[in-house]
């Protein structure tokens, strides 16, 4: 039985598949932004799609402290998507 992230990534591939876009996934293991960062430069990735944590309050911060990482420390065009 799949996991609810690895049922997640399932279901973002079926969506790109059905819009006739193609798309990878991974579940990656360790700390968030370097994990992400260090996939996506090993396999020269075209573009870094990441969720946007939800519940942020008027004053917050937009994104959390993973995907602010990776938006600073790529040169890799990156998608934030919201929850």
């Amino acid at each position: 039985q799949a996991s609810g992230a690895e049922s997640v990534l399932h279901h973002v591939a079926d969506l790109a598949a059905a819009a006739g876009v193609s798309a990878e996934t991974r579940l990656l293991q360790g700390k968030p932004a370097r994990s992400i960062l260090a996939d996506a430069t090993a396999w020269r990735a075209d573009l870094i799609v990441v969720g946007r944590a939800g519940g942020r309050h008027v004053g917050e911060h937009y994104v959390g402290s993973a995907v602010q990482r990776v938006l600073e420390f790529t040169e890799i065009p990156v998608l934030v998507v919201p929850p």
